[in-house]
């Protein structure tokens, strides 16, 4: 099935599956991903979801390599025995363990695959706690092991770091016995996906190290976006669409069976939908904060001829928390400067306490100003009026 034109190829997972246990190579983990794509539309048995596509039809889809073709009836050989743990999206104190494929077959350039029933809660009919991304971002790349860590980052972009122990990483690409030694999973996992994600994806990452005692122990991936074509497409509905219904493009924008309606929404979020962002929209509210976002939407005012609103809205959005954070560190750097000036005028007034009481009379009328004030509460740790009076006058005399 090839996808019409203006029809965007967006991968949609359970935040769950992101975090699976399971061991993949490049091939199989590319047929998984051209899979989930075609099975989010497609009718479920109990048995599961079953699709044939052509090996021409997968290699566009997913970008699999022309000479990796002659290894199709390995890899489907290989998935049909790939066992998936997951945590369980009704209850995630519990695993669920299943393969992904019950049955494939691989015969004269066609696939035939039953994709396991137990993934349906996974990828179709999504309404929380789900990721997506377009499928080029993963189509050039060459390793499975940067497929998953882009999976894993573009989960938690909207944080702009993923945290996680190395036992648990390598427990998630099944690569706990493969890579003991450190050094060797760095160059051979963690250093191409570094390279693969910079050169091709919406998304990158820089890494630290965190080590107890002299082992690492733990990776901290900061997450970076970056421009790319099909990185301004996120929407499903043309931002210059005007005057549509908004129960129309919550039915094409949330779930498939369209379960959800305008009351499922706030105000804030019907706008963001309006502007075809796409995603769970209350998520992105509560995360970013319900004022940045309102912000970021009066400067999108009367700018109908942009062709994706809801990632111009992103980038707004990031460009304002920026901002804030640069005020609030001026902010504080001028609040640290304050005290260490308020410091230094201290030390000098107790250096020098015999010559201002000399002087008490001669001052007596001059008043405190509003900033000695906070400064002297800051510094102190109390408010103005419980610090002792020959503390104060002292102070104003030496101050003017």
């Amino acid at each position: 099935m090839k996808q019409k034109k203006g029809k965007l190829s967006i991968v949609v997972y359970n935040n769950n599956y992101m975090e699976a246990l399971y061991q993949t190579d490049y091939l199989a983990k590319k047929i998984m991903i051209a899979t989930s794509l075609r099975c989010q539309d497609m009718n479920w048995t109990d048995k599961g979801c079953e699709i044939i596509m052509s090996s021409s039809e997968l290699r566009e889809m997913s970008g699999i390599l022309r000479g990796s073709l002659q290894h199709l009836e390995h890899a489907v050989k290989k998935l049909t025995e790939t066992s998936i743990t997951v945590r369980n999206p009704n209850n995630p104190k519990n695993w669920i363990i299943f393969n992904y494929l019950p049955r494939g077959e691989y015969k004269n350039g066609t696939l035939s695959l039953l994709i396991n029933s137990e993934m349906k809660p996974f990828i179709q009919n999504l309404q929380k706690n789900f990721t997506e991304y377009h499928i080029e971002n993963i189509k050039p790349l060459k390793s499975g092991y940067s497929i998953r860590i882009f999976e894993l980052l573009k989960m938690s972009a909207y944080k702009g770091k993923y945290l996680v122990k190395l036992d648990a990483l390598k427990k998630m690409f099944g690569i706990t016995e493969k890579y003991k030694d450190y050094n060797n999973l760095k160059a051979r996992v963690l250093e191409p996906a570094k390279r693969e994600l910079k050169e091709h994806c919406e998304i990158y990452f820089e890494y630290r190290e965190i080590k107890t005692g002299n082992k690492v122990t733990e990776i901290e991936f900061k997450i970076f976006r970056q421009s790319r074509e099909f990185s301004l497409s996120e929407a499903v509905i043309d931002a210059t669409i005007k005057g549509i219904e908004l129960k129309d493009i919550i039915q094409k924008t949330s779930a498939k069976d369209g379960a959800k309606t305008e009351q499922n929404y706030s105000e804030l979020g019907k706008k963001l939908i309006k502007l075809g962002f796409m995603g769970d929209v209350e998520r992105y509210i509560n995360e970013e904060g319900r004022e940045v976002i309102a912000e970021a939407l009066k400067g999108l005012e009367g700018q109908f001829n942009v062709r994706s609103m809801g990632g111009l809205l992103r980038r707004r959005v990031g460009a304002i928390k920026e901002r804030q954070t640069l005020l609030e560190q001026e902010k504080a750097e001028n609040t640290q400067k304050a005290g260490k000036e308020l410091h230094d005028r201290i030390d000098k007034y107790l250096a020098k306490t015999n010559s201002f009481s000399e002087d008490y009379n001669r001052f007596i009328e001059i008043h405190l100003l509003e900033e000695d004030i906070n400064i002297l509460q800051k510094y102190t740790g109390s408010e103005i009026e419980k610090l002792p009076q020959r503390i104060l006058d002292d102070f104003l005399q030496w101050a003017t």
